[in-house]
C-alpha cells in the first residue's frame, strides 16, 4: 500500500508488517468478488474486515489520531489502537502518531 496524506497527516505503512498483510487481504477480497454472488460478497467476513480496516486508516484515524478513544496507557502510551469501530471483536489495529512542528505523521 502506498503512503498518502489525509487531514494534514502523512500516513506511512511498515512494508513487511502492515503492508504485506494488507496487500494479501486485498488480493483475497478481489478473488472473493470474482467468485461470489454480490449478495454473498457483501456479507462475507473477510470483505467486512477489509472494509473496516480501510475506513479506519483512511478516515477515522486521520481525523484525530490523538483522540482519547485511541489512547493506550502504561508502556504502550506512545501508540494508538483501533478497537471495535467496525472491526470484528478479536481484531485490533495499532498505530503511532507523530505530531511535531516539522511533521505530522502516522505509521501502521
Amino acid at each position: 500500500m502506498a503512503n498518502f496524506a489525509s487531514n494534514g497527516w502523512e500516513v506511512y505503512f511498515h512494508p513487511q508488517l502492515f503492508g504485506t498483510q494488507y496487500q494479501k487481504l486485498f488480493e483475497r477480497v478481489s478473488r472473493l468478488q470474482k467468485q461470489l454472488p454480490e449478495a454473498e460478497y457483501k456479507t462475507h467476513a473477510t470483505v467486512k474486515l477489509f472494509a473496516a480496516i480501510t475506513i479506519a486508516i483512511e478516515t477515522k484515524i486521520p481525523s484525530d489520531p490523538l483522540a482519547s478513544h485511541f489512547a493506550l496507557t502504561g508502556a504502550l502510551k506512545r501508540y494508538g489502537r483501533v478497537k471495535k469501530m467496525g472491526l470484528p471483536e478479536r481484531y485490533r489495529l495499532f498505530f503511532r502518531a507523530f505530531d511535531t512542528e516539522e511533521l505530522k505523521a502516522m505509521s501502521y
